[in-house]
């Protein structure tokens, strides 16, 4: 978002005869006392004193506190799956995976060299099942067939992981693979009976060569992968958009005795610089003691449009924050509304808990920023 006062910031500071300089960051405590103790000995050099204790901690930021303006919003259409021949995809990847996919199954049930903890009975939380598979249809066939038989004595082999297809993204390479494994539940010493064969399709998440949990996936008694619902919910986005525009904007706010603020990205697009060359100056105004204080305050935010760029949920969010911005400059109070339409790209979105959201474009005086080019191939995330 635009620095929305900036401008009056400095139409203060040029009127202003002199700044006020801000509280130190760093202040520096007093030294610890220096007298000579009582029984030092006749003739010996008095007792070098501690260093001064340096105290770093720079006042806190408080966050901008943020009401969600709940709207019905547009979502477009998510594009079709772009296929790779399957040797862009390193194979030797796929192998030790499945081997340690099926470790973690194994330690669900507490054994195998991958248990969790011995003489565990404590069931395992649905939090956890997520971090390996996805909540869906699929969890539910793993969760049978980890509870299948009594763990004593039994360990799940893999006999072979084959890659079936690659699918892209067009800025960042590689989205997700197709796979299939064959594994069976292995009876190795008694009382354990009988072996159980498994053939999995699974679709796993992949950025380059990193795989992350199975996203979905059919056994034997499917024929395609199941899933009609999306990956993500209008609710876990409005969820999502409250904590962001909350992070936006103290990215921008300052307190006496804090510190100045930066900016952690790509400085590819119009929009980049633009933050970055205003994020600059209030900090150069921060530093020279004209600018004291910098908050936000009555925020709120409302999600205008989502478009996916991704089938699991990662695309471009369109969203619309407003407020007051409240600043102390040159020691004087001044504040101002502020409507600022935005755009977000939402990254990492795994099906459980959060996704990351890093801002692309702002709508100023008219135009984007960014013209439409929002240099999401220069951004350093993680799968869609």
């Amino acid at each position: 978002m635009r620095t929305v006062a900036l401008g009056l910031a400095l139409v203060l500071a040029a009127c202003s005869a002199s700044a006020r300089p801000i509280p130190s960051a760093s202040p520096t405590a007093a030294a610890s006392p220096t007298a000579v103790p009582a029984a030092e000995e006749e003739g010996q050099p008095p007792a070098t004193p501690p260093p001064p204790v340096v105290d770093t901690r720079t006042a806190p930021i408080p966050l901008p506190q943020v009401t969600l303006v709940s709207n019905d919003f547009r979502v477009g259409a998510p594009p079709p799956l772009q296929r790779l021949a399957k040797s862009e995809f390193p194979s030797e990847t796929l192998l030790p995976w499945a081997g340690f996919f099926l470790q973690q199954l194994d330690s669900f049930r507490g054994v195998g060299p991958g248990a969790r903890a011995a003489g565990r009975n404590t069931p395992v939380l649905d939090e956890e099942w997520g971090q390996i598979v996805w909540p869906g249809p699929f969890q539910q066939i793993v969760r049978k067939a980890v509870a299948a038989k009594p763990a004593e004595g039994r360990f799940f082999h893999l006999e072979s992981a084959t890659l079936d297809a690659v699918y892209a993204l067009p800025w960042s390479g590689i989205q997700l693979i197709d796979a299939t494994i064959v594994f069976r539940d292995h009876a190795e010493t008694p009382p354990a009976e009988g072996e159980l064969w498994y053939t999995w399709r699974v679709r796993l998440p992949a950025t380059g060569a990193r795989l992350f949990a199975v996203a979905d996936g059919y056994d034997g008694t499917m024929r395609s992968f199941p899933r009609i619902e999306p990956y993500w919910t209008r609710a876990l986005l409005e969820s999502e958009a409250v904590s962001t525009a909350a992070g936006y904007l103290w990215n921008e706010s300052y307190v006496p005795g804090g510190h100045q603020q930066g900016w952690n990205g790509s400085v590819e697009s119009a929009f980049a610089k633009d933050r970055v060359a205003a994020l600059n100056e209030l900090n150069r105004l921060f530093g020279a003691g004209t600018l004291t204080s910098r908050a936000f305050e009555d925020v709120r935010v409302r999600i205008d449009a989502f478009d996916p760029l991704t089938i699991f949920g990662g695309g471009i969010v369109t969203a619309t924050v407003s407020g007051r911005l409240v600043e102390v400059v040159s020691g004087s109070t001044v504040s101002e509304r502020f409507d600022q339409p935005m755009k977000f790209f939402r990254f990492g979105a795994s099906g459980v808990g959060l996704s990351g959201w890093f801002p692309v474009d702002a709508y100023q005086d008219g135009r984007w920023l960014s013209g439409g080019e929002l240099a999401l191939d220069k951004l350093s995330t993680g799968h869609g």
